[in-house]
């Protein structure tokens, strides 16, 4: 499956997956591995953020304060 291919998957399935119960999310996270490829972690990682482009630094990088 193409990468832009994914993105138009996870972007139909996001809001869903938010809003389903635990079983269900097992459901949908076993059929979108199967259908793409990624691991579960991945795709739970791809699920849950609210828009792809605009994630954090991930902690790397951050500002300190001034000491």
């Amino acid at each position: 499956m193409r990468r832009s291919s994914v993105k138009e998957y996870v972007e139909a399935i996001r809001g869903r997956y938010r809003k389903a119960d635990r079983v269900e999310k097992g459901r949908m996270l076993k059929e979108f591995t199967e259908v793409t490829g990624y691991h579960r972690k991945s795709a739970i990682r791809l699920l849950r953020v609210a828009n792809v482009g605009q994630r954090g630094s991930g902690g790397v990088g951050g500002s300190r304060p001034d000491m």
